[in-house]
Protein backbone atom coordinates (compact mmCIF):
# COMPACT_ATOMS: atom_id res chain seq x y z
CA UNK A 1 0.00 0.00 0.00
CA UNK A 2 0.96 3.65 -0.09
CA UNK A 3 2.97 4.80 2.86
CA UNK A 4 0.35 6.25 5.17
CA UNK A 5 0.52 10.01 5.51
CA UNK A 6 -1.58 9.82 8.65
CA UNK A 7 -1.39 7.71 11.77
CA UNK A 8 -4.05 6.54 14.22
CA UNK A 9 -1.82 7.85 17.03
CA UNK A 10 -0.49 11.27 15.99
CA UNK A 11 3.27 11.59 16.11
CA UNK A 12 5.88 14.12 15.08
CA UNK A 13 7.46 13.31 11.75
CA UNK A 14 9.78 15.05 9.32
CA UNK A 15 10.50 14.48 5.64
CA UNK A 16 13.75 12.75 4.66
CA UNK A 17 15.44 13.33 1.33
CA UNK A 18 18.83 12.32 -0.01
CA UNK A 19 19.60 15.78 -1.44
CA UNK A 20 21.93 18.66 -0.53
CA UNK A 21 20.20 21.36 1.52
CA UNK A 22 20.36 23.88 -1.33
CA UNK A 23 18.41 21.48 -3.53
CA UNK A 24 15.95 20.19 -0.96
CA UNK A 25 13.09 22.49 -1.97
CA UNK A 26 13.42 21.35 -5.57
CA UNK A 27 14.10 17.69 -4.96
CA UNK A 28 11.88 16.84 -2.03
CA UNK A 29 8.11 16.77 -1.81
CA UNK A 30 6.53 17.92 1.43
CA UNK A 31 5.59 15.36 4.05
CA UNK A 32 3.75 15.29 7.35
CA UNK A 33 5.03 18.11 9.55
CA UNK A 34 5.09 18.17 13.35
CA UNK A 35 1.57 18.77 14.66
CA UNK A 36 0.99 22.41 15.38
CA UNK A 37 -0.82 21.62 18.63
CA UNK A 38 1.88 19.27 19.85
CA UNK A 39 -0.28 16.22 19.23
CA UNK A 40 -3.36 17.31 21.18
CA UNK A 41 -6.19 14.81 20.69
CA UNK A 42 -9.24 16.32 18.97
CA UNK A 43 -11.31 13.54 17.44
CA UNK A 44 -12.29 9.91 17.69
CA UNK A 45 -11.05 6.85 15.86
CA UNK A 46 -13.33 4.20 17.26
CA UNK A 47 -13.04 4.52 21.05
CA UNK A 48 -9.67 6.32 21.01
CA UNK A 49 -9.17 10.07 20.66
CA UNK A 50 -6.98 11.18 17.78
CA UNK A 51 -6.20 14.27 15.71
CA UNK A 52 -4.44 13.97 12.38
CA UNK A 53 -2.52 16.70 10.59
CA UNK A 54 -1.98 16.15 6.87
CA UNK A 55 0.33 18.25 4.73
CA UNK A 56 -0.35 18.11 1.00
CA UNK A 57 2.61 18.85 -1.29
CA UNK A 58 2.03 21.42 -3.98
CA UNK A 59 1.43 19.93 -7.41
CA UNK A 60 4.76 19.77 -9.19
CA UNK A 61 5.46 22.16 -12.03
CA UNK A 62 7.88 20.23 -14.26
CA UNK A 63 11.10 21.96 -15.36
CA UNK A 64 11.17 23.35 -18.92
CA UNK A 65 11.06 20.48 -21.36
CA UNK A 66 14.43 19.35 -22.62
CA UNK A 67 14.09 17.51 -25.93
CA UNK A 68 17.31 15.66 -25.17
CA UNK A 69 16.06 14.49 -21.78
CA UNK A 70 13.98 11.43 -22.68
CA UNK A 71 11.31 10.08 -20.41
CA UNK A 72 12.11 6.80 -18.68
CA UNK A 73 9.84 4.04 -17.40
CA UNK A 74 9.27 4.32 -13.67
CA UNK A 75 9.14 1.63 -11.04
CA UNK A 76 5.84 1.42 -9.13
CA UNK A 77 5.53 1.10 -5.36
CA UNK A 78 1.73 0.90 -5.22
CA UNK A 79 -1.53 1.65 -7.01
CA UNK A 80 -4.63 2.86 -5.16
CA UNK A 81 -8.06 2.39 -6.75
CA UNK A 82 -11.52 1.35 -5.50
CA UNK A 83 -12.74 -2.24 -5.77
CA UNK A 84 -16.47 -1.37 -5.88
CA UNK A 85 -18.29 1.72 -7.15
CA UNK A 86 -21.99 2.48 -7.46
CA UNK A 87 -23.45 3.85 -10.68
CA UNK A 88 -22.55 7.52 -11.06
CA UNK A 89 -19.57 7.48 -8.70
CA UNK A 90 -16.32 8.73 -10.30
CA UNK A 91 -13.34 6.46 -10.82
CA UNK A 92 -9.90 7.66 -9.79
CA UNK A 93 -6.47 6.07 -9.56
CA UNK A 94 -3.27 7.11 -7.76
CA UNK A 95 0.19 5.68 -8.37
CA UNK A 96 3.12 5.92 -5.96
CA UNK A 97 6.69 5.48 -7.16
CA UNK A 98 9.99 5.55 -5.26
CA UNK A 99 12.56 8.29 -5.89
CA UNK A 100 14.61 7.48 -8.98
CA UNK A 101 15.96 10.83 -10.17
CA UNK A 102 16.11 14.52 -9.34
CA UNK A 103 13.35 17.03 -10.03
CA UNK A 104 11.40 14.49 -12.10
CA UNK A 105 7.66 14.53 -12.83
CA UNK A 106 5.81 11.20 -12.73
CA UNK A 107 3.26 10.98 -15.55
CA UNK A 108 0.61 8.35 -16.29
CA UNK A 109 0.68 7.96 -20.06
CA UNK A 110 -2.32 6.06 -21.51
CA UNK A 111 -1.26 3.03 -23.52
CA UNK A 112 -2.97 1.01 -26.23
CA UNK A 113 -4.31 -1.84 -24.10
CA UNK A 114 -7.72 -2.81 -25.44
CA UNK A 115 -8.71 -4.98 -22.48
CA UNK A 116 -8.21 -2.37 -19.74
CA UNK A 117 -7.64 1.26 -18.97
CA UNK A 118 -3.89 1.03 -19.26
CA UNK A 119 -1.19 3.46 -18.15
CA UNK A 120 2.58 3.53 -18.44
CA UNK A 121 4.16 5.36 -15.48
CA UNK A 122 7.07 7.44 -16.77
CA UNK A 123 9.46 9.99 -15.29
CA UNK A 124 10.05 13.06 -17.45
CA UNK A 125 12.15 16.22 -17.34
CA UNK A 126 14.58 14.94 -14.74
CA UNK A 127 17.44 17.29 -13.90
CA UNK A 128 20.64 15.80 -15.29
CA UNK A 129 22.97 18.24 -13.57
CA UNK A 130 21.42 17.99 -10.10
CA UNK A 131 23.16 15.83 -7.51
CA UNK A 132 20.14 14.62 -5.61
CA UNK A 133 17.44 11.94 -5.45
CA UNK A 134 13.74 12.73 -5.09
CA UNK A 135 12.00 11.24 -2.08
CA UNK A 136 9.02 9.79 -3.96
CA UNK A 137 6.38 10.59 -6.58
CA UNK A 138 2.57 10.50 -6.70
CA UNK A 139 0.59 10.73 -9.93
CA UNK A 140 -3.21 10.54 -10.12
CA UNK A 141 -5.91 10.54 -12.76
CA UNK A 142 -9.68 11.01 -12.76
CA UNK A 143 -11.43 8.68 -15.23
CA UNK A 144 -15.09 9.69 -15.02
CA UNK A 145 -17.98 7.47 -13.96
CA UNK A 146 -17.81 4.03 -15.63
CA UNK A 147 -20.92 2.13 -16.65
CA UNK A 148 -22.42 -0.75 -14.68
CA UNK A 149 -20.33 -3.90 -14.97
CA UNK A 150 -16.59 -4.18 -14.46
CA UNK A 151 -13.53 -2.40 -15.73
CA UNK A 152 -9.83 -3.06 -15.27
CA UNK A 153 -7.04 -0.63 -14.48
CA UNK A 154 -3.64 -1.79 -15.70
CA UNK A 155 -0.59 0.19 -14.56
CA UNK A 156 2.58 -1.22 -16.08
CA UNK A 157 4.73 -2.73 -13.34
CA UNK A 158 1.81 -3.50 -11.01
CA UNK A 159 -0.95 -6.15 -10.95
CA UNK A 160 -4.23 -5.25 -12.64
CA UNK A 161 -7.07 -3.90 -10.54
CA UNK A 162 -10.66 -4.85 -11.32
CA UNK A 163 -13.31 -2.29 -10.40
CA UNK A 164 -16.91 -3.53 -10.16
CA UNK A 165 -19.67 -0.99 -10.77
CA UNK A 166 -22.95 -1.92 -9.07
CA UNK A 167 -26.22 -0.37 -10.22
CA UNK A 168 -27.59 0.33 -6.74
CA UNK A 169 -26.43 0.02 -3.10
CA UNK A 170 -29.75 -1.74 -2.46
CA UNK A 171 -28.27 -4.81 -4.18
CA UNK A 172 -25.64 -5.09 -1.44
CA UNK A 173 -25.52 -5.98 2.26
CA UNK A 174 -25.03 -3.35 4.97
CA UNK A 175 -25.92 -5.39 8.05
CA UNK A 176 -22.84 -7.62 8.34
CA UNK A 177 -20.06 -5.19 7.40
CA UNK A 178 -17.81 -4.36 10.36
CA UNK A 179 -15.29 -1.51 10.10
CA UNK A 180 -12.08 -2.03 12.10
CA UNK A 181 -9.68 0.68 10.90
CA UNK A 182 -9.92 3.92 8.91
CA UNK A 183 -6.92 5.78 7.49
CA UNK A 184 -6.72 8.93 5.38
CA UNK A 185 -4.12 8.75 2.63
CA UNK A 186 -2.67 12.01 1.29
CA UNK A 187 -0.48 12.44 -1.81
CA UNK A 188 3.22 12.44 -1.01
CA UNK A 189 6.50 13.45 -2.60
CA UNK A 190 6.49 15.26 -5.96
CA UNK A 191 2.84 15.33 -7.04
CA UNK A 192 1.47 15.49 -10.58
CA UNK A 193 -2.15 15.38 -11.65
CA UNK A 194 -5.00 15.96 -9.18
CA UNK A 195 -3.88 15.76 -5.53
CA UNK A 196 -6.33 13.03 -4.58
CA UNK A 197 -7.02 12.00 -0.99
CA UNK A 198 -8.24 8.51 -0.18
CA UNK A 199 -9.91 6.76 2.72
CA UNK A 200 -8.51 3.28 3.30
CA UNK A 201 -10.95 1.11 5.25
CA UNK A 202 -10.42 -2.37 6.62
CA UNK A 203 -12.73 -4.71 8.50
CA UNK A 204 -14.82 -7.83 7.91
CA UNK A 205 -17.85 -8.78 5.82
CA UNK A 206 -19.79 -11.90 4.87
CA UNK A 207 -20.26 -13.17 1.35
CA UNK A 208 -21.04 -16.38 -0.49
CA UNK A 209 -18.78 -16.62 -3.57
CA UNK A 210 -16.82 -13.42 -4.06
CA UNK A 211 -17.54 -9.83 -3.08
CA UNK A 212 -16.03 -6.39 -2.69
CA UNK A 213 -16.86 -3.50 -0.38
CA UNK A 214 -17.98 -0.12 -1.70
CA UNK A 215 -19.23 3.00 0.05
CA UNK A 216 -22.25 5.25 -0.21
CA UNK A 217 -20.94 8.78 0.31
CA UNK A 218 -22.73 11.69 1.94
CA UNK A 219 -20.77 14.94 2.22
CA UNK A 220 -21.93 18.03 4.04
CA UNK A 221 -19.30 20.75 3.98
CA UNK A 222 -16.09 19.22 5.34
CA UNK A 223 -17.83 16.21 6.90
CA UNK A 224 -17.83 12.90 5.03
CA UNK A 225 -20.05 9.97 5.99
CA UNK A 226 -19.39 6.66 4.22
CA UNK A 227 -21.88 3.81 4.41
CA UNK A 228 -20.10 0.48 3.70
CA UNK A 229 -21.82 -2.09 1.46
CA UNK A 230 -20.72 -5.67 0.76
CA UNK A 231 -21.56 -6.49 -2.87
CA UNK A 232 -21.41 -9.91 -4.53
CA UNK A 233 -19.32 -9.57 -7.69
CA UNK A 234 -19.63 -13.13 -9.04
CA UNK A 235 -22.67 -15.27 -9.56
CA UNK A 236 -22.76 -18.34 -7.35
CA UNK A 237 -23.24 -21.74 -8.93
CA UNK A 238 -24.06 -23.26 -5.54
CA UNK A 239 -26.70 -22.69 -2.92
CA UNK A 240 -25.55 -20.08 -0.42
CA UNK A 241 -26.20 -20.37 3.31
CA UNK A 242 -28.14 -17.57 4.95
CA UNK A 243 -25.89 -14.54 5.47
CA UNK A 244 -26.30 -14.83 9.25
CA UNK A 245 -24.66 -18.28 9.05
CA UNK A 246 -21.61 -17.23 7.01
CA UNK A 247 -18.14 -16.56 8.38
CA UNK A 248 -16.66 -13.08 8.77
CA UNK A 249 -13.93 -12.49 6.20
CA UNK A 250 -11.43 -9.61 6.07
CA UNK A 251 -11.46 -6.79 3.52
CA UNK A 252 -9.47 -3.66 2.75
CA UNK A 253 -11.03 -1.13 0.39
CA UNK A 254 -10.22 2.35 -0.90
CA UNK A 255 -12.67 5.20 -1.38
CA UNK A 256 -11.71 8.42 -3.16
CA UNK A 257 -12.36 11.57 -1.14
CA UNK A 258 -11.14 13.77 -4.00
CA UNK A 259 -8.99 16.90 -4.01
CA UNK A 260 -9.32 18.54 -0.59
CA UNK A 261 -8.63 22.19 0.15
CA UNK A 262 -7.05 23.47 3.37
CA UNK A 263 -9.16 22.96 6.44
CA UNK A 264 -10.42 20.63 9.16
CA UNK A 265 -12.33 17.52 8.08
CA UNK A 266 -14.31 14.77 9.73
CA UNK A 267 -14.68 11.29 8.24
CA UNK A 268 -17.20 8.79 9.62
CA UNK A 269 -17.34 5.20 8.38
CA UNK A 270 -19.82 3.01 10.22
CA UNK A 271 -19.22 3.62 13.91
CA UNK A 272 -15.68 4.94 13.39
CA UNK A 273 -15.00 8.69 13.19
CA UNK A 274 -11.69 10.30 12.24
CA UNK A 275 -10.85 14.03 12.45
CA UNK A 276 -8.02 15.31 10.26
CA UNK A 277 -6.58 18.59 8.96
CA UNK A 278 -5.32 19.31 5.45
CA UNK A 279 -2.86 22.12 4.91
CA UNK A 280 -0.42 23.01 2.17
Amino acid sequence: MFERETRIVPEKRWSLCAAPLALALVACGASVAPLGDGGTDRGNVGPDASALDVIVPDVTTPPPFDAGNACIRSMVADVVAPSVLFAGQPLGVSVLAPGQGCGCALTLQPNALSSARGFDPVLCNCCRECECVDGSYTASALLGAPGVGSTQIAVTGSPRRTVFVIESPEQCDASFVRVREVTVLAPEGRVTGPALHWAIISGTHRYCCDAGVGFVENRQGNAFTLGPRSCETLGCAMACPAIADREDRPFTSAHMLGVLTNGDYRLTVGATTLAFTVRR
